[in-house]
């Protein structure tokens, strides 16, 4: 989280956008999306938009094929910056992921860098956001 918010922040005041990889991981009986690494994307931005650029979606495509090469590793969500605007699915948001992130694990990450604030998000059945319940951790150095 501290590299997503991160990289939102440097961004101000344009927003920015980026891939979230993990994998979709079941325990005692319940599935759940585990997110252990971003991607930023580059594209146009303004104040209150951003577009994800092509060749920059092929390179992630690459980098997860490389750094990984798991068959499990996968693009579970995307990421993007509201800066001041708070945490939500704008309408342009919810047809983003209604088009790309059709999975029942693909979440879309929510971040307000000028207010400190994220959120998790899914689509209900009728394309409503939902946010959805999360936990942050860390590992420990051995």
């Amino acid at each position: 989280m501290r590299g997503i918010k991160a990289e939102c922040a440097k961004s101000i005041p344009y927003e920015t956008v980026g891939f979230l990889v993990g994998m979709y991981c079941v325990w005692n009986q319940e599935y759940f999306t585990l997110i252990d690494n971003y991607i930023p994307v580059r594209g146009p931005a303004s104040t209150n938009h951003v577009i994800m650029d092509t060749d920059s979606v092929a390179s992630v495509l690459k980098i997860i094929q490389t750094k990984y090469n798991d068959n499990k590793h996968i693009i579970v969500g995307w990421y993007h910056s509201h800066p001041g605007y708070g945490v939500f699915l704008s309408d342009a948001d919810i047809i983003s992921q209604a088009t790309f992130f059709t999975q029942p694990y693909h979440v879309a990450l929510v971040v307000d860098p000028i207010r400190q604030q994220y959120d998790f998000f899914k689509l209900s059945v009728d394309n409503r956001p939902v946010k959805v319940s999360y936990a942050v951790w860390r590992e420990a150095h051995e």
